[in-house]
Protein backbone atom coordinates (compact mmCIF):
# COMPACT_ATOMS: atom_id res chain seq x y z
CA UNK A 1 0.00 0.00 0.00
CA UNK A 2 2.92 2.47 0.97
CA UNK A 3 3.67 3.43 -2.86
CA UNK A 4 0.04 4.13 -3.41
CA UNK A 5 -0.86 5.89 -0.32
CA UNK A 6 2.84 8.36 -0.99
CA UNK A 7 1.43 8.50 -4.88
CA UNK A 8 -2.10 9.65 -3.68
CA UNK A 9 -0.36 11.89 -0.86
CA UNK A 10 1.56 13.99 -3.56
CA UNK A 11 -1.29 14.39 -6.00
CA UNK A 12 -3.28 15.85 -3.43
CA UNK A 13 -0.69 18.48 -2.99
CA UNK A 14 -0.38 19.11 -6.44
CA UNK A 15 -4.14 19.35 -6.97
CA UNK A 16 -4.59 21.86 -3.94
CA UNK A 17 -1.89 24.17 -5.64
CA UNK A 18 -4.26 23.43 -8.88
CA UNK A 19 -1.01 22.29 -10.67
CA UNK A 20 -2.18 21.81 -14.37
CA UNK A 21 -5.56 23.38 -13.73
CA UNK A 22 -7.76 21.20 -12.11
CA UNK A 23 -9.31 20.45 -8.71
CA UNK A 24 -8.72 16.14 -8.81
CA UNK A 25 -5.32 14.91 -10.24
CA UNK A 26 -4.92 10.98 -9.99
CA UNK A 27 -3.03 8.65 -11.59
CA UNK A 28 -3.08 5.79 -14.35
CA UNK A 29 -4.06 2.75 -12.47
CA UNK A 30 -7.25 5.48 -10.59
CA UNK A 31 -7.60 6.43 -14.44
CA UNK A 32 -8.27 3.66 -16.07
CA UNK A 33 -10.65 2.29 -13.08
CA UNK A 34 -12.78 5.19 -12.62
CA UNK A 35 -13.03 5.80 -16.54
CA UNK A 36 -16.66 5.36 -16.59
CA UNK A 37 -17.62 7.79 -13.88
CA UNK A 38 -15.17 11.00 -15.05
CA UNK A 39 -14.03 12.56 -18.14
CA UNK A 40 -10.18 12.99 -17.81
CA UNK A 41 -7.31 14.17 -19.37
CA UNK A 42 -3.83 13.82 -19.01
CA UNK A 43 -1.73 16.71 -17.68
CA UNK A 44 1.77 16.48 -19.07
CA UNK A 45 4.91 17.39 -17.34
CA UNK A 46 4.08 16.72 -13.65
CA UNK A 47 6.93 15.70 -11.54
CA UNK A 48 6.35 13.96 -8.11
CA UNK A 49 8.46 13.96 -5.33
CA UNK A 50 10.41 10.56 -4.45
CA UNK A 51 9.51 8.99 -7.88
CA UNK A 52 12.28 8.44 -10.37
CA UNK A 53 10.20 7.12 -13.25
CA UNK A 54 7.40 9.57 -14.88
CA UNK A 55 4.04 9.03 -13.24
CA UNK A 56 1.26 9.78 -15.75
CA UNK A 57 -1.12 12.32 -14.07
CA UNK A 58 -4.63 13.24 -15.06
CA UNK A 59 -7.06 15.73 -14.09
CA UNK A 60 -10.85 14.91 -13.89
CA UNK A 61 -12.54 17.27 -16.32
CA UNK A 62 -15.70 16.45 -15.01
CA UNK A 63 -18.20 14.00 -13.13
CA UNK A 64 -20.49 11.13 -15.66
CA UNK A 65 -23.99 10.84 -14.76
CA UNK A 66 -24.40 7.82 -12.75
CA UNK A 67 -26.33 5.21 -13.98
CA UNK A 68 -27.09 3.63 -10.57
CA UNK A 69 -30.67 5.24 -8.85
CA UNK A 70 -30.35 7.73 -6.16
CA UNK A 71 -26.67 8.47 -6.89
Amino acid sequence: FGDAINTSARLMVKSKARTGGFDILCDEVTQRLCAGQARFEEVPGIKLKGKSEGTKVYGVETLLKSNKPNA
